[in-house]
């Protein structure tokens, strides 16, 4: 027993070396390089550090942490970003890791392996029909190529697990953080906070989470019949992060920036890499939809589970109906909160999936349905592994 515990301690720091080394070694690859994000926000950082970018509130929060290493520790600028984006990954498995803890039965190896998966997964592939786009038209959690990206996924993660709990609490309800008790309202505060710097890291989270949280409001207004006060005071909370990724909005679309603006336009920019979008859809739902049709779980993980469907189709109809209009037009910048939206719709169903692994069955329905889920699982982590290898070791930053 002791030996299994032993062995259980030590398979996290095992997971969070290899996510250091895979990112370290891929981010190295993709700065070296060319073109592509990493060099382009190397470029950015010097320039915001010399002085020749004002702070405009929009995403500079990868650009300190890389300028800690590159001009307090004098570390070379490529070499420097890696550091950087690898403390991110970081962040993401620790935060992975602990909000698996709080909402499954997962054992602490269970734990570490779901965090593995997390941090590896890609899209089911379909060959022959999605053309030779692998990422590209179909989104992924992980997506490699963008430090600012990577850099928003672990609070994204911590924003909406949290305000899950939060949302159910009463005015005098606490609950235990770190050994201490916290009331509604400091979490409140808590919750407000971590938002404002999810949007100062980028803003793709909050534009998705933004439009869902009305839906949340609605639907549990439907249900509950709870006072209208209660979600003024919800609504409250994110009036400072709206306010502020107003002001980016500003300064990125209504302002003469080059990036132009923004225009509604059906499937434009969705339909330019993906031949086959319901397959695109489905490349990264089948097991959210496998574990939201076959493996109920308590009441509390089926809410979690319907949030992230909401968030993942808000998600989805901005990447569907949002463009660009200048020449970053095809660059799919709207397609970032999808790509979050997978990481937190993809989390929900593995915790609600290790619930059912732990059912006392036995019949022939729970085990098709544990063996489909399996096998899924199994073909998005050797997928994910799949293409980290073929971008670390070809000339392409994304495909």
């Amino acid at each position: 027993m002791k030996e299994r515990r032993k062995e259980a301690g030590l398979l996290l720091p095992a997971v969070l070396s290899l996510v250091a080394v895979t990112t370290f070694f891929i981010t190295v690859k993709l700065a070296s390089a060319e073109g592509g994000d990493f060099p382009a926000h190397i470029a950015f950082a010097n320039m915001f550090f010399d002085g020749q970018t004002a702070i405009i509130g929009y995403e500079p929060a990868f650009y300190w942490v890389h300028g800690f290493f590159a001009r307090v520790l004098h570390i070379p600028d490529i070499y420097a970003c890696a550091y950087a984006n690898t403390v991110f990954s970081l962040l993401c498995a620790v935060s992975i890791y602990a909000v698996i803890g709080v909402f499954s039965k997962a054992s602490r190896t269970e734990r570490a392996l779901a965090t593995l998966f997390m941090m590896f997964f890609g899209p089911l592939y379909f060959a022959g029909l999605n053309g030779t786009n692998y990422y590209l038209g179909t989104q992924s959690f992980n997506t490699w190529h963008n430090p600012t990206n990577n850099s928003v996924k672990f609070i994204s993660v911590l924003i909406f697990y949290l305000f899950a709990v939060v949302f159910r609490m009463d005015e005098a309800e606490k609950m235990p953080i770190f050994g201490r008790m916290v009331g509604k309202r400091a979490l409140d505060v808590a919750v407000s906070v971590l938002t404002c710097v999810s949007v100062w890291l980028k803003p793709s989270f909050f534009q998705v989470f933004a439009p869902a949280l009305a839906v949340y409001f609605v639907t549990d207004f439907i249900q509950t019949r709870r006072s209208f006060k209660r979600y003024i005071r919800e609504a409250a909370v994110f009036v400072p992060p709206a306010f502020l990724i107003l002001y980016q909005m500003k300064t990125l679309f209504f302002s003469g920036a080059p990036s132009g603006g923004v225009e509604i336009v059906f499937l434009d920019v969705w339909s330019h890499w993906s031949p086959h979008i319901l397959l695109s859809i489905l490349a990264v739902t089948a097991f959210p939809i496998l574990v939201s049709v076959f493996c109920r779980s308590g009441p509390e993980m089926n809410r979690i589970m319907m949030r992230s469907w909401v968030f993942y189709a808000v998600a989805l109809l901005e990447l569907a109906f949002l463009a660009e209009t200048g020449n970053r037009r095809y660059n799919i910048n709207f397609g970032w909160g999808m790509c979050l939206a997978i990481g937190i719709i993809t989390l929900s169903a593995l915790m609600q999936f290790i619930s059912y692994l732990h059912l006392d069955r036995e019949d022939r329905g729970y085990r098709l349905t544990v063996f489909a889920g399996m096998m899924l699982l199994s073909m998005q982590f050797f997928l994910g592994i799949w293409y980290y290898w073929r971008v670390l070791t070809t000339p392409v930053q994304c495909f």
